[in-house]
């Protein structure tokens, strides 16, 4: 394992976009778990999930997953459904999941952009209407708000209409 610096981790969950070109749409923050010094923060998961209104809609098969933070996660997975259910639960598998990590495989190819750091080409399934992004981030032993607790992570939740061509 290479060696790991303790950089530090966002004082919050950081807002989370989907982008494609200009084009960027926020997702909403589903359920986080993040436990640290200066600012914890717990969101349990709601029933029904609360689906954006806004929909994310772009022509190409690969976007890019934007954190609003200059800390990049130590983890990220995607997971991406066609459908949902009555209290907005997803009604089958997922028909696409992209998982990356940052020290070891697959490696998050991370761009670091401004007081942004963001994924591209993360591909989209041409019949998702339905993506959650889930991330988390090492915290470093100084800002724990309990020493058992190393991780601090988040889901977002977003509509897509990707490409159909």
């Amino acid at each position: 394992m290479p060696l790991r610096r303790e950089i530090g981790v966002p004082d919050a969950p950081p807002a989370t976009l989907l982008a494609s070109g200009e084009h960027r749409t926020p997702g909403v923050r589903y359920v986080a778990d993040w436990p640290i010094m200066r600012h914890a923060v717990v969101m349990r998961p709601l029933t029904p999930v609360p689906w954006p209104s806004e929909t994310f809609s772009t022509n190409r098969a690969a976007v890019s997953v934007v954190f609003a933070t200059t800390i990049a996660p130590d983890h990220v997975l995607i997971e991406a459904y066609r459908e949902i259910d009555e209290n907005g639960e997803p009604t089958g598998k997922s028909v696409l999941t992209f998982e990356c990590d940052g020290f070891s495989r697959p490696e998050c190819a991370f761009v670091h952009a401004g007081s942004e750091v963001r994924i591209d080409d993360v591909p989209l399934a041409a019949d998702a209407s339905y993506a959650v992004v889930f991330a988390y981030w090492h915290i470093p032993e100084a800002d724990r708000l309990r020493a058992e607790t190393a991780f601090a992570s988040a889901s977002w939740i977003f509509r897509v209409k990707p490409s159909t061509s």
